[in-house]
């Protein structure tokens, strides 16, 4: 399975890495101990050590990390898989991940398929700012199944990628960590952001004929962020998105795939059991559903007014075998799209055609552009073919 194989990786890199030196590239602000498990105390309870470590910001640190912490955090997804109902609806997963750095979502949702739904499927897009996710997102990339087919994984910062792009091919979202990291880094503005994003460019793209569901895993403690989800909610709700949402906490660590403790409904955040600032640091699962349109936040049937959308909106990503577009245009004047990037970076050659198919096969785009940086680190990359309508070239595509 996808942990093993990660799992293994890490424990190799961590234990084959020079301890006796100084940790590569250190930004340790006060005097580094070289042992990685103090290094996250230091991260992960910031008011108990102000001068202390705040990011993942070394190699051995990540690894580390990975070894520690991947177990328990699939295992809290895959309990939240388990928990909703709105899943079991969904014949295809088509997942997008803020905050992926190892994949636990996926690892969870690889053991969701073989023990809860077999012969489903599911494609997964992760992105996650720090590049030092790279060489695990590697291992990430090579694993192979039938369940899984596609993955892609990018260290690109979700505010500048939301801002861009519209995601409207997903049914699952899933935010990992993301709200208290926000929370602590940027402060409460910056989580708001984030949701307007989050509605904007994903929500309003989303396949009106499925169900919606958005995933956090997260820290526990109102002094992290905990409560901001209720915005989103209320952002769903003010943006006309019928919702129903559960959220819950675990009384103990849970490790090994196997629930230890007991999981509670989080109470309302006036009669929150941390109200007094003692940071609680257990892990909270939560979930929001979309039902389909026609149908309430409960299942029943309503008569949907608007189903006249015919064309993607401008924005849109639109994914073909070899590589990943952006609609430029659609309505029935014409279609267009700009290449963003090839899914490979092991390509030694390259098309770029003169027309595309939507996923659907009932649109063809004609593509008239190649976006900037589109073929960065595309190292092995000799030869490209540009087809008859590209027109314009961004800067530093190749």
């Amino acid at each position: 399975m996808l942990i093993d194989r990660v799992m293994s990786f890490c424990d190799s890199e961590y234990r084959n890495a020079h301890r006796n030196t100084r940790c590569e590239d250190c930004l340790h602000t006060g005097d580094c101990s070289r042992n990685c498990k103090d290094c996250l105390e230091e991260i992960h309870y910031p008011s108990r050590h102000p001068n202390g470590k705040k990011f993942y910001d070394c190699p051995h640190l990540i690894n580390f990390y990975v070894c520690d912490y991947a177990y328990k955090y699939a295992t809290e997804i895959y309990y939240l898989l388990q928990k909703s109902d709105a899943l079991a609806e969904i014949e295809h997963y088509s997942i997008f991940s803020i905050g992926c750095g190892a994949c636990p979502d996926l690892m969870a949702f690889e053991l969701y398929l073989q023990r809860n739904a077999p012969g489903k499927t599911l494609e997964y897009r992760g992105i996650d700012k720090n590049p030092l996710w790279e060489s695990i997102h590697n291992q990430v990339l090579q694993y192979t199944t039938a369940d899984i087919t596609y993955i892609n994984l990018s260290t690109e910062d979700a505010f500048t990628f939301l801002e861009q792009f519209a995601v409207g091919d997903i049914n699952v979202l899933v935010l990992q960590y993301i709200i208290s990291a926000l929370y602590v880094s940027k402060g409460p503005c910056a989580v708001d952001k984030l949701f307007d994003l989050i509605i904007d460019s994903i929500v309003k793209h989303k396949n009106a004929s499925e169900p919606f569901v958005i995933l956090v895993n997260d820290v526990n403690s109102n002094n992290m962020g905990r409560d901001l989800f209720l915005s989103l909610v209320t952002k769903l709700q003010l943006a006309e998105f019928r919702v129903s949402y559960d959220q819950y906490y675990f009384d103990k660590n849970i490790t090994k795939l196997k629930i230890n403790g007991r999981l509670i409904p989080i109470p309302d955040p006036e009669n929150s059991f941390d109200e007094t600032g003692e940071t609680v640091w257990f892990s909270n699962i939560k979930s929001i559903v979309i039902p389909p349109q026609g149908s309430t936040a409960n299942g029943s049937t309503t008569n949907p007014s608007d189903t006249s959308q015919t064309f993607p909106k401008t924005g849109t990503w639109v994914k073909t075998k070899d590589a990943l577009y952006k609609v430029t245009k659609a309505d029935a004047t014409g279609c267009t799209v700009t290449l963003v990037k090839p899914h490979r970076k092991t390509n030694s050659t390259f098309t770029v055609p003169a027309t595309i198919k939507s996923e659907d096969g009932k649109i063809t785009f004609r593509v008239t552009e190649i976006s900037k940086n589109a073929f960065k680190n595309h190292v092995k990359l000799k030869k490209v073919t540009i087809g008859k309508n590209v027109s314009r070239v961004g800067a530093n595509a190749f």
